[in-house]
């Protein structure tokens, strides 16, 4: 048998290759991807005008958001306007729901003028995004106002001002649990096909006797 063979049939090298492929197995799925997920689109369109209520204003980025379980943290859509005018309002819980890669928050509009939106989200590979676009509104005829708040909206806590959760720690922790496991594994292993010590000589079996010749029979 080949000296490669021998160390591929012996246990510790076995155990070893299993942790290394779960280590890169998790690595694989933990780290962030390469190429970050970045802004695609909003709607309304950056620097459209719309003469009709919206009803919800959305951004859409080109790879899906990150949501935990039911709950969407640490994102948010503020929209305030009109620019110009004495005390700009907010419009709007600045709450956002998520469907794929578009976040979206219900937003009716005020006095006509620019409308600035403050967005902030967060993508599945953990990276998070934040930008600002405006856009006009000129009510068209019979459309009905809202009125604003003079405080900025904040939903669950968060707002588009605010941090991001840390997510990356997630990551990191899985990561981490992953190669404490594959050392387990890997010590199991080992311990389990490790060979026992060979046994000693059986109980009451004489060794005492002489090694050499069995002596003859009498002489006559």
């Amino acid at each position: 048998m080949s000296t490669v063979q021998n160390v591929v049939r012996r246990p510790w090298f076995r155990g070893t290759l299993l942790a290394a492929v779960v280590v890169a197995a998790v690595a694989g799925t933990a780290a962030p991807a390469s190429a970050h997920t970045s802004f695609l689109s909003s709607s309304p369109e950056a620097g459209s005008v719309v003469t009709e209520q919206p009803g919800t204003i959305s951004v859409t980025t080109t790879d899906d958001l990150l949501v935990l379980g039911e709950e969407v943290t640490g994102m948010a859509v503020q929209v305030s306007g009109p620019a110009g005018s004495d005390q700009p309002l907010y419009y709007g819980d600045g709450c956002v729901t998520v469907s794929g890669a578009t976040a979206a928050t219900e937003v009716q509009l005020g006095t006509p003028g620019e409308y600035t939106v403050t967005w902030k989200v967060i993508a599945a590979d953990s990276h998070p995004l934040d930008g600002q676009f405006t856009f006009t509104w000129e009510p068209a005829p019979g459309q009905e106002l809202a009125e604003g708040s003079t405080e900025a909206p904040t939903c669950s806590g968060a707002d588009a001002a605010g941090s991001p959760v840390p997510v990356d720690a997630l990551w990191i922790g899985g990561a981490v649990v992953a190669a404490l496991l594959a050392g387990v594994v890997t010590l199991v292993m080992v311990v389990r096909r490790r060979p026992e010590p060979p046994a000693g000589p059986t109980s009451g079996t004489p060794t005492d006797l002489p090694s050499g010749p069995s002596a003859g029979p009498p002489a006559a």
